[in-house]
């Protein structure tokens, strides 16, 4: 059995493959599929997480009508899932697209993205007040 369009999509935004991500969009791939396997990541949440350097991923996804605010099993959305992974790219790509800075997961009451935005000091200023 063959690996289905939204997994070649997965892994294509894991790898920052924006080639095979068109390809796997053109094949009929759901932009918000969740990976049962890993958290139910979407390919946006892996994108935000794994392309530290280039962000290009993340605003292909974004500009072909990815949920930004999308949630894995614990309750992060992918600009959670880039702070947490020190994504600063990805991090300023998702906050000028209009994700939510203060949101909380499920086990915390805590602003994940505050946090560690905290060390971001310009980011942290234009997008959280």
């Amino acid at each position: 059995m063959g690996m289905g369009t939204g997994k070649q999509l997965y892994i294509a935004a894991h790898d920052g493959n924006i080639k095979a991500m068109k390809s796997a969009l053109s094949n009929g791939a759901d932009i918000n599929w969740e990976n049962p396997d890993d958290l139910n990541y979407t390919p946006l949440h892996i994108a935000a997480c794994f392309n530290k350097l280039e962000a290009d991923s993340v605003q292909f996804l974004i500009r072909n009508n990815a949920n930004i605010e999308s949630r894995d099993t614990s309750g992060f959305t992918p600009l959670m899932r880039a702070a947490v992974n020190g994504s600063s790219q990805s991090l300023i790509i998702l906050l000028q697209n209009g994700a939510n800075a203060t949101a909380i997961n499920n086990t915390t009451s805590q602003l994940i993205c505050f946090n560690h935005l905290s060390g971001l000091h310009p980011i942290k200023q234009m997008h959280i007040h």
